[in-house]
């Protein structure tokens, strides 16, 4: 399979007239990905600046999402927590109200509901970490 993508990608290049120009290609840490760029480079030396010899760039998005994929289990069991947490309260209007109650005393804005992440876009798990770190008094 990945010689046929290898075929597909050289025709592709070749038909477009930029296959002598292609300096890198990005893709992220998948094994047939490695595979398929030491195919390019073989097939390709001539042809490629450089001989092919800095084809392969990594992906930047793919290393970090890696990164704080990692830093996220590190923390994972303090998540679930509030994750269960925010759960609870927007699963009911009662609560909610007891919720914003208990934040006016305090001071704070009242809320419609609380942000509760989507665990697979780490950047909406960072906006309810911040948002119960707001709200930390209302919630204990």
């Amino acid at each position: 399979m990945v010689v046929a993508i290898e075929e597909a990608i050289t025709k592709c290049l070749a038909d477009y007239g930029v296959k002598e120009k292609m300096f890198t290609i990005t893709l992220d840490n998948a094994s047939n990905n490695m595979t398929l760029s030491d195919l390019l480079q073989e097939s390709g030396k001539s042809d490629l600046l450089f001989g092919g010899e800095h084809l392969l760039v990594r992906c930047c998005c793919h290393i970090l999402n890696i990164l704080v994929q990692d830093g996220i289990s590190v923390a994972n069991s303090a998540i679930e927590l509030i994750r269960n947490l925010v759960r609870h309260i927007d699963s009911s209007p009662s609560r909610i109200q007891a919720f914003n109650e208990i934040a006016e005393r305090e001071c704070f804005p009242t809320k419609a509901g609380l942000i509760l992440d989507i665990p697979n876009r780490w950047n909406s798990t960072h906006d309810m970490i911040v948002e119960a770190v707001k709200y930390k008094i209302v919630l204990k």
